[in-house]
C-alpha cells in the first residue's frame, strides 16, 4: 500500500487554497529588488504575483489571496527571489 506523493513540480504548478477562504485564487508573493520584464509585467497583471517589498526574511508569507488578501505561508518555498546582486 503505497502512497503517492506529489512532486515539487506538481505542488509549485497548483495554487494552494487560503486557509481563510478557500480561494484557490492566490498569487506568489515576489520579494527582492525585480527586474522588471514583460514576463513579471503579465504576472502581475494576472494576479499570479504580487511584490512585497525588498526584505526577504524565512518566516514571511508566500502567498497572498487574491480574493480575501490574506498572507499566508506554504512549504512550497518562493517561486524566485530576485535583484540580489543589484
Amino acid at each position: 500500500m503505497s502512497e503517492s506523493l506529489d512532486s515539487t513540480e506538481d505542488r509549485i504548478s497548483r495554487p494552494p487554497a487560503c486557509p481563510r477562504c478557500g480561494s484557490t485564487k492566490v498569487a506568489w508573493i515576489l520579494r527582492g529588488y525585480p527586474m522588471f520584464s514583460q514576463e513579471l509585467e503579465a504576472d502581475l497583471a494576472s494576479g499570479s504575483v504580487v511584490l512585497g517589498g525588498c526584505v526577504v526574511g524565512p518566516d514571511q508569507a508566500s502567498h497572498q489571496c487574491n480574493a480575501c488578501g490574506m498572507e499566508f505561508l506554504t512549504d512550497i518555498g518562493p517561486a524566485r527571489v530576485e535583484g540580489e546582486d543589484w
